[in-house]
């Protein structure tokens, strides 16, 4: 059993990094995509972040870096070959990116095998919510750009002509909305969990 949720959990990771690696591709050909290169930084930070967590819980659960760490990351290895077979990448280029992959994670294995469990899944719990805080800022800083942009510095009435507002613009600001408010909200049990302080019972207690 928990063989087959380690298998599952790599597959998640994988699916992940390709749908990471597919983005980061698609705003590298693209034209026209505003601040693209600060785009491609949060998608590489992203990349690893998704690739080193995953690999640390992994590490943590065997306590060994051995054969079935690599049967594991070979998983992962083969999912990246779908940029190749899908044509969106080249054979070079992905054969360097599951490489890479492999050596990053192997070596975050190797290091997250030094501290214990509890250390380990506090720090993921550390770099998860503060990726998720800078995310549910992001949208928030979204959510209030439009309504500023579209209710008071441009506003729907213009010259008597009123611009009604489509389901699509509503769908927009509420997802907008609950996705910052779900995201600021998992931070802070993330972080909380990360910073919390182990209490240590007293004689007075005992």
């Amino acid at each position: 059993m928990r063989t087959l949720r380690l298998c599952v959990g790599e597959i998640a990771a994988g699916l992940g990094l390709l749908a990471i690696a597919y983005m980061y591709l698609h705003t590298k050909h693209a034209s026209g995509i505003i601040a693209a290169p600060f785009l491609e930084i949060v998608l590489v930070l992203a990349y690893m972040l998704v690739a080193g967590v995953a690999q640390a819980l992994t590490a943590s659960k065997l306590q060994i870096v051995g054969s079935a760490i690599l049967g594991l990351n070979l998983i992962v290895a083969a999912i990246l070959s779908f940029l190749w077979c899908t044509g969106i990448a080249s054979v070079g280029f992905v054969l360097v990116l599951a490489a890479a992959t492999v050596v990053f994670r192997l070596f975050v294995a190797a290091i997250s095998l030094r501290f214990p469990k509890q250390s380990v899944r506090r720090l993921v719990s550390a770099l998860v919510g503060a990726s998720f805080l800078f995310a549910g800022f992001g949208l928030a800083y979204v959510f209030g750009d439009n309504i500023y942009e579209n209710y008071f510095l441009f506003p729907r009435t213009k010259e008597g002509f009123v611009m009604p507002s489509r389901w699509q613009d509503f769908v927009f600001l509420f997802g907008a909305a609950a996705g910052s408010i779900v995201l600021v909200f998992t931070a802070y049990r993330l972080l909380k969990y990360a910073f919390r302080i182990k209490s240590v019972p007293t004689a007075e207690s005992a």
